[in-house]
């Protein structure tokens, strides 16, 4: 019952209040019929060839008299129904974009299943709610008269929870079937409706607590376990810390931001699913690379704070750009492989701040000229910096337990790509054998990853990411010592002194500083 009240109340429906973003549509619809066709989920189920057709027309696409003696019309609509597309394999198994189940888009797909779940008092109600909405308007819906669920069933809103952030729109549905779609079983406990509406939750309460700066692009950030963090990506963090549950075959690519990510990621995909997809047919020529692996905190936990992942294959890789001694427990303790690369910090800041300009992530504020942000880094203020803490904690982590941490450098990878792959697939456990050597299958992975050619597919050229990063800004020049194009010799001596003082005793040493 508390649900449908949020519903009601228009709290709780992404993409809500259900009847005005039906209603805009209606009157666009009524304002010009042929730019915008307007259907009834229960009219494509009463009366599937027919609206069939009817698409066909309105899109331009038509079908011949030919076509339609040939049963062509019958055959789309067999094709397309719930009961073939539901049973192919692709829908029943696995996850899209890492977090949603692909068989959870195939619920029953039934008219009046919303009887098996609410009472004929939650249908009235909604009845006469969407009659004053809708009042005017020429549109209107009808309710099947079956009978409606016990009022036992309200206590089956126990065992259901808002699907926050993965349900598709699902179209002109009557309102009741549309409700009851919209929510899916799970443990209450997991996602109460106190937590979804009160904003005051520990990590908001704990920010509080915590020292703040604005970075040079006007970021604001915060100080947690002596790294800095964007406030926005703080609670993610804090849900992957405590939900996520690292197996033993998973893969982790950690990096600091534009340290070569976008080139790690394809290499291990490749590497991974070579059997699977050979280069011909890689998804990586149609979605970019970070969708195709996702980040922790900037995509699975950004979107859901606890998204189930068990159902994707092994081996799972994500990629993350926390710190090692703020990972996930789970990740430290578990016999999963981490990846890490790290890049000369003079690169590493010219890339990143390139990358923040293009973006403009905090639009209304002005960055601070280069002196001044440079000056930021070498106090250590910057995202998930300082560097040098970021780069020696998966260091250390690497000397204490080389076969759980592969630490690589950049400059090392572009020097000598084919040793390096070769190298990773060991690691991780994917070695290649002598036939795949001799048949040239690690050059082929590395011309097909190379930075030439990803930055020329057209999914890498064209469009965002979030909505607000430009997938081409992830594609820059892949160069070593383009430092020297925008810092002083006085500032590369600066950091080279910082890093030698920092870094001393580590073993680990960056070359490139003049």
């Amino acid at each position: 019952m508390r649900l449908l009240t949020c519903f009601a109340k228009e709290l709780i429906d992404i993409f809500g209040p259900f009847w005005d973003h039906m209603l805009g549509y209606w009157n666009a619809h009524l304002n010009d019929p042929q730019k915008v066709l307007f259907l009834k989920y229960e009219d494509l189920k009463e009366d599937i060839t027919f609206n069939v057709k009817k698409i066909a027309e309105f899109i331009g696409c038509p079908f011949s008299l030919e076509e339609e003696n040939l049963g062509k019309i019958e055959e789309i609509s067999r094709f397309c129904s719930f009961e073939s597309l539901s049973n192919l394999e692709v829908n029943k198994s696995g996850m899209f974009l890492g977090r949603t189940k692909n068989s959870s888009y195939f619920g029953k797909g039934e008219v009046g299943d919303w009887t098996n779940y609410l009472t004929s008092t939650m249908a009235e109600r909604i009845k006469k709610l969407t009659e004053s909405k809708l009042e005017g308007s020429g549109l209107m819906f009808k309710y099947n008269k079956s009978t409606a669920a016990k009022d036992h069933v309200t206590t089956v809103g126990k065992g259901l929870c808002v699907k926050k952030l993965t349900q598709l729109f699902l179209g002109n549905k009557s309102i009741l079937f549309y409700f009851v779609v919209y929510i899916e079983k799970m443990e209450y406990s997991k996602c109460s409706f106190a937590k979804v509406a009160d904003p005051k939750d520990e990590s908001n309460e704990l920010i509080q607590t915590l020292e703040r700066r604005i970075n040079w692009d006007g970021t604001s950030l915060i100080k947690y376990d002596g790294f800095w963090f964007p406030v926005r990506l703080f609670k993610p963090i804090l849900s992957a810390q405590k939900y996520f549950k690292a197996k033993d075959t998973d893969i982790i690519l950690s990096t600091l931001p534009k340290s070569g990510t976008t080139w790690l990621i394809p290499l291990t995909f490749c590497i991974v699913n070579r059997h699977i997809y050979p280069i011909a047919q890689s998804p990586l020529l149609t979605s970019s690379p970070h969708t195709i692996v996702p980040f922790l905190e900037l995509n699975l936990y950004w979107e859901q704070t606890n998204p189930d992942l068990e159902n994707i294959p092994s081996p799972r890789i994500f990629s993350t750009h926390m710190p090692y001694n703020v990972l996930p427990d789970s990740i430290r303790e578990s016999e999963c492989k981490i990846i890490y690369m790290c890049r000369n910090p003079l690169d590493h800041f010219i890339s990143y701040r390139q990358f923040l300009l293009k973006n403009k992530i905090e639009k209304d504020a002005k960055p601070l000229d280069i002196d001044e942000a440079f000056d930021m880094f070498c106090q250590g203020i910057q995202l998930y910096g300082p560097y040098w803490e970021h780069v020696l904690g998966y260091w250390n982590a690497h000397l204490r337990n080389p076969e759980k941490v592969f630490f690589l450098k950049y400059e090392d990878l572009k020097k000598e790509t084919t040793l390096y792959i070769k190298k990773i697939a060991e690691f991780i456990g994917f070695p290649f054998s002598l036939e795949e050597e001799e048949q040239g299958l690690i050059e082929e992975i590395s011309k097909f990853c190379s930075f030439e050619n990803l930055s020329n597919l057209e999914v890498n050229k064209t469009g965002k990411l979030m909505g607000m990063v430009e997938k081409r800004s992830f594609f820059r020049k892949g160069e070593v010592g383009d430092w020297k194009n925008y810092l002083t010799p006085e500032m590369a001596e600066r950091v080279k002194e910082l890093m030698e003082n920092k870094l001393e005793g580590s073993g680990l040493m960056f070359k490139n500083y003049s």
